[in-house]
């Protein structure tokens, strides 16, 4: 059986114990995150299935790409090429 607990903002990591920390809504409201950060199922029927609910949205964020090529170890990587490819 799980052990539900009141969440807190520092809470520790849950994972890999039966504790699930429910937290306050009002307290603590949801906000939405890029989607290629909250979903890495890559045939992307989890993902599609809450946009079609209405559940999730599309949101003004730098697309998964743009935000890979500005990583800076891709930066770097690029530039290596750059100078030595």
């Amino acid at each position: 059986r799980a052990v539900l607990e009141i969440g807190s903002w520092n809470d520790d990591d849950s994972l890999g114990t039966r504790r699930v920390y429910v937290y306050d809504s009002a307290a603590f409201p949801f906000h939405q995150a890029e989607l290629y950060h909250q979903f890495h199922d890559y045939q992307g029927q989890c993902r599609q299935q809450l946009l079609n609910t209405r559940r999730l949205r599309e949101v003004k964020c730098l697309s998964e790409l743009v935000a890979t090529l500005q990583s800076p170890i891709v930066i770097v990587i690029l530039c290596i090429i750059a100078l030595f490819g």
